[in-house]
C-alpha cells in the first residue's frame, strides 16, 4: 500500500497512453518554465543598488535612514 510510483508498474501502456504522458510532461514543463521566466523578470526589473532602493523608499514617503541596512 505504501509503495512509490514505479513506471514499470504499468507495462501494458498503449501507444496512445505514452503520447498522452508525453504531452502532459511537455505542458507541465511549459507551465513551470513560464512561471520561472516570470519570476526572473520580476527580479531583474527590481532595484539593484542601495541608491535605487533608497530613492524608491523616498518616493513612497520613507526616509533612507529608516530602511534596514542604511546607516542613520
Amino acid at each position: 500500500m505504501n509503495q512509490h510510483f514505479d513506471p514499470r508498474s504499468f507495462p501494458n501502456l498503449t501507444l496512445e497512453d505514452h503520447l498522452t504522458t508525453q504531452k502532459w510532461k511537455w505542458r507541465l514543463a511549459v507551465v513551470y518554465g513560464t512561471v520561472l521566466l516570470f519570476l526572473v523578470l520580476i527580479v531583474a526589473a527590481g532595484p539593484h543598488t542601495r541608491t535605487e532602493i533608497a530613492n524608491k523608499g523616498i518616493e513612497h514617503g520613507f526616509s533612507a535612514a529608516a530602511m534596514i541596512g542604511f546607516p542613520p
